[in-house]
């Protein structure tokens, strides 16, 4: 391929397969956000008050070392040999590790970032909140950090979606990264993966509080997702066809609007005026669509899972430290041996529609252990799942099933995080002094 001419669909197809690897090979990558709030009074981090961004990540490159992160002048992360420490629109700051060879293996990578954590809290007495949503605040009282990328999406996202900003100033979350032996394993994994999107938003629900009250919902992070931009987020109901993988996928993805496109380091605003595919077709002005316009394309694509050479489960809420590694062990178990993969497959395609997995995203974040799936119980369903990922988990990585015991618990009880928290605190945390989430709500010290 020259340089001159736009990459064909068969060139964007074979780029993204490109990362596939042989089954030895497969690795698992984790990414945890944690809210930071400043005591006293806990107020969002990257305020008006305490240390701003810039001054912690320079603090964390004195004492651990790394490289500086910036964009656009705006110091917004830190980059370590194979792993990055980044701050989110508002203040999430995120863990990205490296891809480990086992779920045991992510425990010990993730040990720098609470290092981390723990020294800012300990010199700037910050508190590094484990939910889902910021249970307080609404975005137009939390700060925002001006990176040109986040500053393009505030202007563009709120014209998509009424939940756009809450989404990216209030909003945490725990994902996994998974590789793909090949085409055929890459669908396989991602039509698996889209049906278990549900149970995700069941085991890993921590978000029952909006502005100060709870509403109901389990997951208040799921419909926030939902409110965001209909393009790119939840699950397109087009994705939930057995046959749809890596071809269909990008096929799809050339006919989502475009964000940006990047030019000699500067973000050239394009706030939905053009597909990537018209953009292949026709450019620009002067600008002719790259494979790297492609990837960053790619990038702002934030469906439920999702394919960028490997894929990406993204529905679980931030949760306790002790349950970050359940995700993992969970999805992990399900797809990286092959008869538990199988086995799931044959399960959900014969158990569940394309309308009962898209009413279960939904049902299962707001109404929890009260939902069904389908016309089944969601107890039943979990704890089939489970023993699915324990099998696999028992071929794959037996010592990481340990991980999946504090799902195990919450099927027991049919009780999930949310229905915890709101148990201890009550409907309405707006009555309260802000110390009562170091009273109740797990925060990292």
């Amino acid at each position: 391929m020259t340089a001159k001419r736009s990459p064909s669909r068969s060139d964007l197809i074979a780029d993204v397969l490109a990362k596939t690897c042989t089954q030895k090979e497969v690795q698992i990558g984790l990414e945890v956000e944690a809210l930071g709030l400043v005591a006293p009074g806990l107020t969002p981090l990257g305020g008006d008050i305490g240390p701003s961004v810039h001054q912690l990540l320079t603090e964390v490159m004195s004492g651990f070392g790394g490289a500086p992160m910036e964009d656009g002048g705006v110091l917004h992360g830190v980059a370590f040999s194979n792993w990055t420490l980044t701050v989110e629109p508002g203040g999430q700051f995120e863990f990205s590790g490296p891809p480990e060879k086992s779920v045991v293996a992510l425990e010990k990578a993730r040990s720098t970032y609470f290092d981390i954590l723990d020294r800012l809290s300990a010199e700037h007495d910050i508190r590094w909140l484990w939910l889902g949503v910021q249970p307080l605040l609404s975005p137009a009282q939390m700060p925002f950090l001006e990176k040109p990328r986040y500053t393009l999406m505030r202007t563009y996202l709120p014209t998509r979606g009424s939940d756009a900003l809450r989404m990216m100033q209030t909003s945490a979350s725990v994902q996994v990264t998974l590789d793909g032996t090949g085409p055929i394993d890459l669908q396989q994994k991602f039509q698996c993966l889209l049906r278990v999107v549900p149970f995700a938003y069941l085991f890993f629900a921590n978000s029952p509080y909006l502005n100060g009250r709870a509403n109901g919902a389990r997951s208040n992070r799921a419909a926030i997702w939902q409110n965001t931009d209909s393009h790119r987020c939840g699950i397109p109901a087009q994705f939930l066809n057995w046959n749809f993988g890596v071809d269909e996928y990008v096929d799809f993805a050339l006919n989502v609007p475009m964000f940006f496109l990047q030019r000699k380091g500067e973000l050239i605003a394009l706030n939905g005026s053009l597909t990537f595919r018209e953009f292949i077709k026709d450019g620009f002005d002067e600008h002719r669509a790259t494979l790297d316009d492609f990837r960053q394309h790619l990038s702002t694509l934030f469906y439920d899972v999702r394919i960028k050479g490997h894929i990406e489960f993204r529905p679980a809420d931030c949760v306790p430290e002790d349950m970050q590694l359940s995700v993992a062990a969970l999805v992990t178990g399900l797809t990286y041996d092959s008869a538990a993969l199988a086995d799931l497959r044959s399960w959900l395609e014969k158990t569940f529609s394309t309308e009962d997995v898209l009413k279960a995203r939904t049902d299962l974040a707001t109404r929890g252990f009260e939902a069904r799936y389908g016309r089944y119980d969601v107890a039943g369903v979990a704890s089939e799942l489970l023993a699915l990922a324990s099998e696999g988990l028992k071929n794959f990585e037996p010592e990481a099933r340990v991980y999946l015991d504090p799902l195990y618990d919450l099927v027991h009880t049919e009780e999930t995080l949310a229905d915890r928290l709101v148990g201890h605190l009550g409907d309405d945390l707006r009555s309260k002094p802000p110390e009562i989430l170091e009273t109740f709500l797990p925060i990292r010290w």
